[in-house]
């Protein structure tokens, strides 16, 4: 009797177990489009056995919990991968609007109007006293300044655009940061109720991929299931506390660089995501630009100021300043207000004498000097056009090279971690044939016990 009524114990473990794994399939296929949620298996594991008089004897199955289909290694290749393209798309978005800002649209760029102000001082040369000619000279230069500035107030808006993205992103990464320490604190109390435990930890997993959006951050998985992160090696996420990102400005104020907040002296170099994409782009790529944008304004206003101060104008006076000297930056560029209240003041000849124009002449020849590290004017222009052509297309084919291998580590992560339906049905089908197998044993058993009772 002892062992008749073992097997309905046996079997009634069976359909428990059984049932509660077809629940597990149920749940997979409800959240087969929840975003961020992880596939999850009834762990089954043999009862305990018992000593028979023939040997030991196992009890049938129990229940061992919820396993949740995970794996850290293709978490990490999709989540560097994530970060690298958001990175690459980040930079591509500003560059592409730098690009524009240099497009030398209807010869409106500065390269063309470069052309033009040395051009019309070819011209004044041919006739060094026409009024027409020193107009010219004079509003060709106006019309190259302010496409200096023009351009260079672009680079500078583009930076402040940037700077209110990095304020933006910086608060959402506290946000975000905040977040997974609280889930860090609640997981190891669920460690009762393991399905709670794996919902815990697909809602971590997803706030910590949308943390590898805005920047490279390192996943370190502790004993107590929770997790622990770090940025540029500074633990910024440990149990259940998290550290404050905050904006510090630089002395200019104009440059928001980022620390840690209540701690003096940290500074935090971010790299990856959109965040460190956008900051290697603000202190690096268009700070160059702007650096050769000014280096070339300063050598064409230098350079030009030198022959016209040795120069003489029309009423013979000489030591007038063509450009404005104390406005030597591309963004402040400007004409002297002497040339601009009296195109008489145009010096175009090199002494005091009537239709010189060896000034003119000398000016003119500035175009195609080599006064920049051995380059004209022209040269060096085109090397930093070439320069943001090559950053824009290198990110722009970066970035469809990520798309692809994000698009890859996420087949392979959803393979791991996904609902396949084909699979849970096949998961139905295979639980709801030994439920019905365990049913028609206790059937079996209890027809058996009849027999025997009978006998009394």
């Amino acid at each position: 009797m002892a062992g008749l009524f073992g097997i309905l114990q046996s079997g009634k473990r069976s359909l428990i177990a059984q049932q509660f794994a077809q629940t597990v399939v149920g749940n997979n296929i409800a959240n087969v489009n929840t975003k961020g949620y992880s596939r999850q298996s009834a762990r089954l594991i043999p009862a305990p056995s018992v000593n028979t008089a023939y040997g030991r004897i196992g009890m049938g199955v129990n229940i061992d919990g919820v396993k949740r289909s995970r794996n850290a290694f293709l978490d990490k290749i999709y989540r560097d991968a994530n970060s690298e393209l958001t990175q690459w798309q980040a930079q591509q978005f500003f560059l592409e609007q730098v690009d524009a800002l240099f497009a030398d649209v209807d010869e409106s760029g500065i390269g063309s109007q470069m052309d033009r102000f040395f051009n019309a001082w070819y011209d004044l040369s041919n006739d060094p006293e026409s009024s027409q000619a020193r107009i010219a000279v004079k509003e060709s230069g106006k019309s190259m300044s302010r496409t200096f500035n023009r351009v260079a107030r672009g680079l500078t808006d583009q930076r402040k655009n940037i700077n209110g993205q990095v304020q933006a992103l910086v608060d959402r990464v506290n946000d975000l940061t905040s977040k997974i320490a609280e889930l860090n604190a609640k997981i190891p109390r669920s460690d009762s109720n393991l399905t709670q435990e794996n919902e815990l930890k697909d809602q971590q997993d997803l706030l910590i991929d949308e943390l590898t959006d805005i920047l490279d951050v390192e996943v370190v998985y502790t004993e107590n299931s929770g997790v622990n992160l770090y940025v540029d090696s500074l633990n910024i996420v440990s149990g259940a506390t998290s550290l404050t990102l905050e904006t510090e400005y630089d002395a200019s104020g104009d440059i928001p660089l980022l620390n840690i907040s209540g701690v003096a002296g940290v500074a935090v170099d971010i790299t990856g995501g959109e965040l460190g994409g956008i900051l290697e782009l603000r202190d690096e790529i268009i700070t160059g630009y702007q650096d050769k944008l000014n280096t070339l304004a300063q050598n064409i206003v230098e350079q030009v100021n030198i022959y016209h101060k040795a120069g003489y104008t029309l009423n013979g006076d000489t030591g007038m300043e063509f450009f404005d000297h104390t406005k030597i930056t591309a963004e402040t560029m400007a004409l002297s207000s002497d040339v601009l209240d009296d195109v008489s003041n145009i010096a175009a000849a090199s002494e005091d004498a009537q239709g010189d124009n060896s000034q003119a002449l000398l000016i003119a020849g500035l175009k195609d000097a080599p006064l920049i590290d051995g380059t004209s004017f022209r040269d060096y222009y085109n090397s930093i056009i070439q320069a943001i052509g090559e950053d824009t297309r290198m990110s722009t084919v970066s970035s469809q090279n990520f798309e692809i291998i994000k698009t890859q580590a996420e087949l392979q992560k959803e393979g791991v971690s996904g609902v396949s339906l084909d699979e849970e049905m096949i998961d139905m089908i295979r639980y709801q044939r030994a439920y019905g197998a365990a049913a028609r044993l206790i059937s079996t058993v209890d027809s058996m016990i009849e027999t025997l009772l009978s006998l009394r």
